[in-house]
């Protein structure tokens, strides 16, 4: 098992390397483009907001983005969920909007390094 996953992690980031040698400029715009997005709005919901910080993953992986603010952006994802922000909202009832809020403020403090 631990052979295939090390196998497989291999693989992942083979596949990986490639992407960038055949797609360099798209693949670098891309993860930038996220960090942007993630970086300045105001409403961000829980499907977007994890494909914004898998494309930041991807980039520290890839050399194009921070590996040290990867620490930050595996914490985020954790953190973003729908009941862990319930959890820290200060209402009783928190819309999808009220979280998608909360969530945007998390994710700005967290990659601005506050």
């Amino acid at each position: 098992m631990t052979r295939f996953t090390s196998d497989l992690a291999h693989q992942e980031w083979n596949a990986r390397r490639r992407l960038l040698q055949s797609s360099s400029l798209q693949v670098k715009d891309r993860v930038s483009r996220a960090y942007g997005l993630l970086t300045n709005a105001t409403l961000l919901s829980t499907q977007e907001a994890l494909a914004l910080l898998s494309f930041l993953r991807m980039g520290a992986s890839l050399d194009i983005f921070s590996h040290q603010a990867l620490k930050n952006v595996n914490k985020t994802i954790m953190n973003i969920q729908p009941a862990h922000l319930a959890r820290l909202s200060t209402t009783d009832q928190t819309t999808s909007e009220h979280r998608d809020q909360i969530r945007a403020d998390m994710i700005r403090k967290e990659l601005s390094g506050n």
